[in-house]
């Protein structure tokens, strides 16, 4: 999910608000409460190197505030009580977002608030308006960490310099927009000494477009990642072009397209089910570390007694390492100490309660990332309407509607009945057409090698279709499609057949872009459908890897 989105959709509902409270739920995430004249919610801002995000989320959980961190508590006593006014980019297609606030709507801006969503480089950092100086800053950057750009407390505060490209909203034609990604390949492969793919020229041609966003739209787009744009042909750029114009047009109006947005909803909402933090600050790791911080101090609580000191530094037993500790407010050395004591035991407690949610969530996040990685095969098939994969396409809609992740919509019963009727007559007439909705490649020595669409096919791929002999795979690491070589009774997979069939599950994967991908070889007698689990997922008991090159594989090649 883009800046953009998370922008709009904080004016449509969220701004003005006034902020009612600050958290800092770990290092590097704070959670700010917002009451409007309807609504009440709270914003996630995190600047983590990975989960990086700026979002409207639920109410951090009980005890999710283990310990005190400075900035939290320099944004609470810089922003609590007033009104959150504007959530703008200040500069067009970067990721820097800003937050203006002021004591009453009607006042001046007297406080920004900006998040660097930046990868590695992820900050949020407290601006005043009058004077430009910085107040407060999740991460402080000096000059010995960059030359170009410090941010300290106390420091001016200037935005990150733009990227090289152009504005991806000037209305470019097909042509123009083609010409210009193959010459921006063009300069970089001389730059480089080989040909640049139509990934880097996109990246580098355009502002706000990341390698992400370009796996993305060739995704969709069913164009092969590390293609050069002058092997590619009319119909790809087309259907590019068109991936392109409707991100564009997202981001513009400010909505996702429509057929992701339960997907991308249940894909945010599950891990925020039981998680308010990044998995670093698992609570069975904190009760470790707060015990330990506890049996320090009461190691030394008679030190602080007599010196009469309110911190001190002690020496750390695991580490040998100086370590900083303040009692808290109003409290001795030893009534701190069995503070942090009752607090490790309810980290511990919470620990134990999540783990089940944890692996249930999980499970969860695991099955709509195989549903999201069909949909972008589907996503940029131009004959969907008139082939399988309409048939494929329902079904990914009838899993997420099962799952309770969508509503089902208005024509879903009549659909359903429909469905029904056609396999009882199908059962009637003794015919079947399961074989023919997979996808179907012919292997070089002749054996047929058969492909999921969705996660329904996958499963009954795996468990109905596959017999002894056939060869089952599925690419490691990444989400994507089951994949079978049906070997016949008597015969043996040769190694060029069992490559073939590695080669389709690479590409027919989130590991499309890759140059290679290892993919899981099994027997079907190997397989197990875990219990209680959703469709296409299994259990392998006993496995072999084969490397498959997506570029090279039959789909690549058609």
């Amino acid at each position: 999910m883009t800046g953009s989105f998370n922008v709009s959709a904080g004016k449509t509902g969220w701004v003005p608000a006034k902020v009612e409270q600050i958290l800092q739920t770990d290092e590097q995430t704070i959670c700010i409460r917002l009451r409007t004249i309807k609504d009440s919610g709270w914003l996630h801002v995190s600047w983590h190197p990975t989960s990086f995000h700026l979002s409207m989320g639920p109410a951090p959980t009980r005890g999710a505030v283990s310990e005190a961190f400075a900035f939290g508590e320099q944004l609470a006593n810089g922003l609590r009580g007033l009104v959150l006014l504007q959530a703008d980019l200040p500069q067009p297609w970067e990721r820097v977002i800003a937050l203006s606030l002021s004591s009453r709507p009607s006042d001046p801006i007297s406080h920004v608030l900006y998040f660097e969503a930046m990868g590695r480089y992820s900050n949020v950092l407290l601006v005043d308006q009058e004077s430009g100086k910085i107040k407060a800053a999740g991460r402080q950057i000096g000059g010995s960490q960059s030359r170009l750009r410090q941010l300290q407390v106390g420091g001016v505060y200037h935005l990150p310099p733009p990227a090289p490209g152009l504005d991806p909203a000037q209305a470019r034609s097909l042509e123009e927009w083609v010409e210009l990604v193959t010459r921006t390949a063009e300069q970089l492969g001389e730059r480089k000494g080989r040909p640049a793919s139509w990934q880097d020229a996109l990246v580098r041609a355009f502002q706000g477009v990341s390698p992400g966003l370009v796996r993305d739209l060739g995704a969709r787009a069913g164009v092969e990642g590390a293609s050069p744009p002058l092997k590619l042909d009319q119909a790809a750029w087309q259907r590019l072009h068109a991936a392109w114009t409707t991100w564009i047009q997202a981001v513009q109006t400010g909505s996702p397209p429509s057929w992701t947005q339960p997907l991308a909803r249940s894909l945010f909402w599950g891990p925020c089910r039981f998680w308010s933090q990044p998995p670093t600050q698992d609570p069975c790791r904190q009760a470790e570390a707060t015990q330990r911080q506890a049996d320090l101090l009461m190691a030394n609580a008679f030190r602080y007694e007599e010196q009469g000191v309110r911190e001190m530094e002690l020496e750390d037993w695991d580490t040998g390492c100086n370590v900083a500790i303040v009692l808290e407010e109003g409290k001795s050395a030893v009534e701190t100490a069995e503070g942090w004591y009752t607090r490790a035991r309810k980290q511990r407690r919470a620990g134990k309660s999540l783990e089940p949610l944890i692996e249930a969530t999980s499970g969860d996040s695991a099955y709509l990332r195989e549903v999201q990685a069909s949909l972008e095969q589907l996503a940029g098939n131009e004959d969907a309407v008139v082939n399988q994969d309409l048939a494929a396409l329902q079904g990914i809609q009838d899993e997420l509607v099962a799952g309770k992740f969508m509503k089902a919509p208005a024509d879903a019963a009549l659909a359903a009945k429909g469905a029904a009727k056609g396999r009882k007559a199908q059962k009637r007439s003794g015919t079947s057409s399961t074989l023919d909705r997979f996808r179907r490649f012919t292997s070089p020595s002749g054996l047929t090698v058969l492909v999921g669409r969705n996660n329904i096919q996958n499963d009954e791929l795996s468990h109905r279709v596959a017999k002894d002999g056939d060869v089952w795979m599925h690419v490691r690491g990444f989400p994507g499609a089951h994949t079978l070589l049906q070997v016949p009774s008597g015969q043996e997979a040769g190694a060029e057949d069992v490559q073939c069939a590695a080669d389709l599950a690479a590409y027919f994967s989130k590991a499309r872009g890759e140059k290679r991908a290892p993919v899981i070889v099994a027997s079907p007698a190997d397989l197990k459908r875990p219990k209680g689990s959703r469709p296409g997922q299994v259990m392998v008991a006993k496995e072999t890897v084969e490397y498959g090159r997506p570029d090279d594989s039959l789909a690549a090649a058609s």
